[in-house]
């Protein structure tokens, strides 16, 4: 794996944060859950006051190139519409804390895991007839197949994958030099992707939460995410700033328009919205040029 930007001024990684891929052993127990199909459900989502009901009206198995680095990051935790609309095009990002062995129930608490399997117990109406082999998920027992989250579950977690892309892609440690241990742990083991992350030559055990329900019962989009940073260090393509000024997101592949799942990486911008951006900037610029001249 290429070594981080040494071109920059100021290094992405310190020594202490460099991160690198290791294979679990094929005979390690806890590999069996790479074996698991990535699929989740999306679709019409409503908000009340215990928390976001998505109502699976499609399928998805795939998210878009650097998913981390663009659609996690592009709306205001603080707005309920914009988290709903997250919910109803990506799906529900439960909270990675969940496949944590030693999460305590205070901390289950804290982060709305426990909320959410209360209050998911609530929402098990009977189907319309109308809605009746209309393409809708049921159970066995005939009910719709709802998904619920907590408003704090789904807060918590969005900033906790957050801050493992702030840590892990950035270098940021926020004055705590032993939160990257911490935040390799939790992707690790959100993560289905075989591969797995570590510092230096330190080698994080992935370890599963038994007290509550984990990310493969409840759904994986989260482990979907995991799965990217953890490839994104697996990739050999170097890490880069993008171009457009005031983006500074760190990147190795452009994201493209399209679900094309490895673009090239030799693009300067991380998406096509700041390659638009800029192009408009220095356009804008050479006519004030040719003004001024």
């Amino acid at each position: 794996m290429k070594s981080n930007l040494e071109w920059l001024d100021e290094p992405l990684f310190s020594e202490r944060q460099i991160v690198k891929v290791f294979n679990m052993p094929e005979d390690d127990a806890e590999t069996q859950v790479c074996a698991l199909p990535l699929a989740w459900v999306a679709g019409r989502t409503k908000e009340d006051d215990k928390g976001f009901l998505l109502w699976p009206e499609r399928r998805i198995s795939s998210i878009p190139v650097e998913f981390w680095n663009h659609q996690l990051m592009e709306f205001p935790l603080d707005d309920p519409s914009a988290l709903a609309e997250f919910v109803s095009t990506w799906g529900i990002p439960y909270h990675p804390f969940r496949n944590l062995s030693y999460l305590s129930g205070d901390m289950r608490e804290f982060c709305g895991i426990k909320a959410t399997e209360e209050d998911a117990r609530l929402y098990i109406p009977r189907p319309h007839s109308e809605e009746v082999g209309a393409g809708y998920f049921f159970t066995s027992g005939g009910s719709p197949r709802l998904s619920f989250i907590s408003a704090e579950e789904l807060r918590h977690s969005i900033k906790v994958l957050r801050t493992c892309v702030s840590v892990l892609v950035r270098g940021e440690d926020f004055g705590m030099p032993a939160l990257v241990a911490d935040v390799l742990r939790v992707v690790n083991s959100a993560s289905c992707n075989p591969g797995r992350l570590a510092l230096c030559n330190f080698a994080d055990s992935v370890m599963w939460d038994k007290q509550g329900e984990t990310l493969e019962a409840r759904g994986l989009l989260t482990s979907a995410i995991s799965n990217q940073l953890v490839s994104a260090f697996a990739d050999d393509a170097e890490w880069k700033v993008c171009a457009c000024e005031g983006c500074g997101r760190v990147f190795k592949r452009k994201q493209p328009d399209s679900m094309v799942t490895r673009p090239d990486s030799d693009s300067k911008y991380c998406c096509t919205k700041c390659k638009n951006r800029q192009a408009k900037r220095n356009q804008r610029e050479a006519a004030k040029n040719r003004t001024q001249h």
